[in-house]
C-alpha cells in the first residue's frame, strides 16, 4: 500500500487533530506487533490474501495488537515521564533524532 493511500485511509477512519505522522505511526506500530505472532505469518505466507483476511484468528490478534501497543506506549511514557534518568538519556535520543530528521528534510 502506497503511504498516500494509507493516509488516506486512516483520515477517514479516525476523527480528532492528528497528523498524518500520527496516524500512519499508530498504523505501523500496530501492523509490527501483528507481525510477531507467528502464527499469523504462516497463514500469510501460505495463503492468499482472501484466505488471510478470512482467518479465525486475525482480528482477535489485531485487537491484541491494538491493546499491547497501547500498554508499550503508555508504559514507555511513564518511565520517561516518572524517570529523571531514562528521562535525561531519552531526551539525548530524540535531541539527536530531531536534529537529523529535521537536517534531512531540508535537504
Amino acid at each position: 500500500m502506497k503511504l498516500q493511500e494509507l493516509i488516506d485511509q486512516l483520515n477517514l477512519i479516525f476523527e480528532g487533530e492528528l497528523s498524518d505522522n500520527d496516524l500512519v505511526n499508530y498504523a505501523y506500530g500496530v501492523r509490527d506487533k501483528l507481525m510477531e505472532n507467528g502464527k499469523l505469518r504462516t497463514q500469510a505466507l501460505n495463503n492468499t490474501k482472501k484466505q488471510f483476511d478470512e482467518s479465525d484468528e486475525l482480528l482477535e490478534a489485531i485487537l491484541s495488537a491494538v491493546e499491547a501497543q497501547d500498554a508499550i506506549n503508555s508504559g514507555l511514557a511513564s518511565q520517561v515521564m516518572n524517570d529523571s534518568r531514562v528521562r535525561a538519556s531519552f531526551i539525548q535520543v530524540i535531541r539527536d533524532l530531531a536534529y537529523e530528521g529535521f537536517r534531512k528534510e531540508a535537504v
